[in-house]
């Protein structure tokens, strides 16, 4: 796993193609103004998320010992909410991997927490909905900030 985010941190911040996906991220007018093919950038980037979601089925499999195609349901929510309490920014190309793997172990700190003080699964699940919002919510006004000064 770090190995694989040291690779894409430093394919996202010392590439060229790295600066196209921060760019078509936060305006693809801007990409397409300067001559790239957006189209192709965005092929890049699923065939890169379609390659990362392989070996992370790969993982997931030999961890569990099981390939069932059921056992990841529910993953996307902790992807979600890990990305953005590591800061990545609902309103495009902001965050870097180290951040988004802080914001993993935040997660799993507090799921781990609420677990051990015997909390039901249910105010789990309300708990990580509430830091996920609040976290939106941060995320929303610092752009409302900088964008009004």
């Amino acid at each position: 796993m770090l190995a694989l985010a040291v690779a894409v941190e430093l394919l996202l911040q010392h590439t060229v193609l790295g600066r196209y996906i921060n760019t078509l991220g936060r305006s693809e007018p801007a990409l397409l103004a300067s001559g790239v093919d957006t189209a192709q950038v965005r092929r890049v980037v699923y065939a890169l998320c379609g390659l990362l979601a392989g070996i992370a089925g790969i993982m997931l499999t030999a961890r569990l010992g099981v390939a069932a195609p059921t056992t990841a349901i529910g993953y996307e929510v902790d992807v979600i909410a890990a990305a953005i309490i590591g800061g990545a920014s609902l309103f495009g190309s902001e965050g870097n991997v180290l951040a988004v793997l802080l914001g993993t172990l935040l997660l799993q700190v507090i799921r781990s927490g609420l677990v051990l003080l015997g909390f039901p699964v249910y105010w789990q699940q309300a708990a990580m909905g509430a830091l996920i919002l609040a976290a939106i919510v941060v995320d929303w006004y610092s752009h409302r900030f900088w964008r009004d000064t």
